[in-house]
C-alpha cells in the first residue's frame, strides 16, 4: 500500500507480478487465482469460465452447461449452450422437459411443427429458475408455437385445434371450422344413406333420383381412395417430413375427407369434444365396413 512500511499479499482473484507495487491487478475473465500473494493468474479449464477478479471458475463456458452435480458438461445435440448459468436451449423442432433440473440434458425431437424456440437469452433458461419453486416461467411459452403446449408441444390448448395437414395448432373461430363441421355432417349423412339404400327396404325409395346415384357408388373403390388419402396425409406427420407447398396446399383443401372431427373442440368444452371425437372415430370404421 502507498505510504506503508511493509507489503501486503494480493487478495484472492488478484495478482501482482512485480514487487514494490502500490496495487494488485484483478485476474482477467477466463482466469482465476485461489491463493493469496500470487504473481500470476491461472487459466480456467476449457469447459469452465469466470468473470474478472474471480477466485474460481464457477460457471460454464460457451458450448457447455452446468449439470446437476455442478460439473461442466458438453452441450447436448440439437441444443445451444451460451455458458455461464444457462441450461441447454433446444433448437427448433426439439423439446426439453423443464420440470426438473436433472432433465435439462435430454433433448427430444418433436413430431409436430409446434416446437419453436421463442426466447434464447431469456432468464427463464437460467439455473435459478429450476431451483426456484415460485418461478413464473412457462415452458409452453418458451418452447411451443402459439396454441400448442404439453410434452413435445404435442397438444393444442383450449381455443385451438390441430391442423392435420400442416401439423400445427390453429386458433378456433375461423370460417373453415364451420365449413369442416358442415361438410363432415354432409359426408356422414351420405355414408348413412349409402348403407341404408344398399341394405334397407328399397320398395319405397327405389324411385328416388338420389337412390340410383347412391346405389351406383362402388364402396370398395371409395374405401381404397379414402384409405390412400389417409396414408398420404399421416405419412408426413409420422415420418417427420413435409410435402412440397403446392401438394401440401391441395391436401389442406381436401382435409375434410380425413374426417377430422377434432374441429368440434372449437364448439364445446375440451372434455365433451374429446369423448365425442373418440366416439366418432370408433363408429366411422364400423359404418364404412358395413
Amino acid at each position: 500500500l502507498t505510504g506503508s512500511s511493509s507489503c501486503s499479499q494480493c487478495a484472492l482473484g488478484k495478482y501482482q507480478g512485480s514487487t514494490g507495487q502500490a496495487a494488485c491487478i484483478k485476474c482477467d475473465s477466463g482466469k482465476f487465482m485461489d491463493v493469496k500473494g500470487s504473481s500470476s493468474c491461472t487459466n480456467c479449464e476449457v469447459e469452465y469460465d469466470s468473470v474478472e477478479g474471480s477466485k474460481s471458475c464457477e460457471f460454464a463456458s460457451v458450448g457447455y452447461y452446468l449439470s446437476e452435480d455442478g460439473t461442466s458438461s458438453s452441450c447436448p445435440n440439437h441444443a445451444e449452450c451460451l455458458g455461464e448459468y444457462q441450461v441447454p436451449v433446444p433448437a427448433n423442432g426439439y423439446w426439453v422437459d423443464t420440470s426438473k433440473y436433472s432433465y435439462v440434458g435430454s433433448i427430444y425431437k418433436c413430431y409436430r411443427e409446434t416446437c419453436v424456440r421463442n426466447e434464447v437469452n431469456s432468464s427463464c433458461w437460467d439455473i435459478s429458475q429450476f431451483v426456484n419453486s415460485t418461478s413464473s416461467c412457462d415452458s409452453d411459452n418458451l418452447q411451443c408455437s402459439q396454441g400448442a403446449g404439453g410434452p413435445l408441444c404435442g397438444s393444442c390448448l383450449d381455443g385451438y385445434v390441430i391442423e392435420a395437414v400442416l401439423n400445427t395448432c390453429r386458433k378456433c373461430g375461423k370460417v373453415q371450422d364451420v365449413a369442416y363441421i358442415t361438410l363432415s355432417c354432409v359426408l356422414f349423412l351420405l355414408i348413412i344413406m349409402v348403407v341404408y339404400f344398399q341394405t334397407g327396404d328399397r320398395t319405397r325409395i327405389k324411385d328416388w333420383q338420389l337412390y340410383s346415384f347412391v346405389t351406383n357408388i362402388e364402396r370398395g373403390s371409395l374405401k381404397v381412395l379414402w384409405v390412400t388419402y389417409q396414408i398420404i396425409v399421416t405419412s408426413s406427420a409420422t415420418n417427420g417430413f413435409q410435402y412440397p407447398k403446392p401438394f401440401n396446399g391441395m391436401l389442406g383443401f381436401l382435409s375434410i375427407f380425413s374426417f377430422d372431427f377434432l374441429a368440434l373442440k372449437c364448439f364445446s368444452d375440451g372434455n365433451t369434444a374429446y369423448y365425442f371425437t373418440v366416439f366418432i372415430w370408433c363408429i366411422i370404421p364400423i359404418v364404412l365396413a358395413g
